[in-house]
């Protein structure tokens, strides 16, 4: 159909899936029609019922080596995004509880991190920023993270940013419930295709992602009842001080996920 087929260029190059899948879609007829009239878009939209973040990528004009070479299609799986939700009551004032967990200085004392590195700490709080490496899905990732957005004590927005333009952004709501604080944790994570291929599946990722969350919140709530609120006999506030409706911390449910290193966009939140 008036020059050549383009050349189908998978990113990364070993992600035998993700080809297997293409040969399958280009042996379809009016998928052959579509690449014979150089319709990317549409094989876009084809590859994206099987791979929701599927992009087909034409090669830019300036990178042709020469004037006459073929075209060039670039095709990748894309990042997947990943929900983050998680919850837990503290028996202690969510004043108390806003202050230490917008404090770069206080994270290493709660977050479940291989470590912390405080960037900034602003007085306005909107500005804060620290570096965080955590110890997840059998690698170490590490992550700039920026708070964006506050309206003490009622809420903040955080938005990361990690390798291989991973993204990570969450709002966390501070309600006041029953003598203490209800913390909220709601946003998104955005894994690209190399973090993914190194973990035996999606679903191994979320799990592995929630218990280093899970573990986070735990510390958190420990942390702060023992330092605010501690019980007449001396012994740290627990389970015995947990929310009758919420007794320990809760992730929702099996997408349930959080922090790798990651950053925003202006989504989410």
């Amino acid at each position: 159909m008036g020059g050549p087929r383009p050349s189908l260029v998978f990113v990364p190059a070993d992600d035998a899936g993700l080809a297997e899948h293409v040969r399958d879609l280009i042996a379809e007829p009016d998928v052959v029609a579509l690449i014979d009239r150089l319709d990317h878009a549409a094989l876009q939209r084809r590859l994206r019922e099987r791979f929701p973040s599927g992009t087909v990528r034409p090669r830019e004009a300036l990178a042709q080596v020469r004037p006459d070479d073929g075209p060039v299609w670039y095709v990748s799986r894309g990042r997947e995004r990943f929900r983050l939700q998680a919850q837990v009551w503290i028996a202690v004032p969510r004043e108390d509880v806003f202050a230490v967990y917008v404090d770069p200085g206080s994270i290493d004392r709660w977050q479940d991190a291989a470590g912390i590195r405080p960037i900034h700490a602003s007085p306005a709080i909107v500005g804060t920023s620290w570096e965080a490496e955590y110890e997840v899905l059998r690698i170490r990732l590490a992550g700039t993270f920026r708070i964006v957005k506050a309206d003490p004590p009622s809420s903040v927005r955080v938005e990361a940013a990690g390798p291989l333009r991973s993204r990570l952004w969450y709002v966390t709501r501070f309600e006041e419930r029953n003598g203490g604080t209800r913390l909220v944790v709601e946003g998104d994570y955005e894994l690209p295709f190399q973090l993914l291929t190194r973990v035996p599946s999606r679903l191994f990722a979320e799990r592995e992602i929630e218990r280093v969350v899970a573990g986070s919140h735990t510390r958190l709530k420990e942390f702060l009842e023992t330092t605010f609120a501690p019980p007449s006999d001396g012994r740290a506030a627990t389970a015995d001080h947990a929310e009758p409706e919420d007794r320990a911390p809760t992730f929702g449910d099996s997408a349930a996920s959080a922090m790798a290193a990651e950053v925003p966009s202006s989504s989410g939140g």
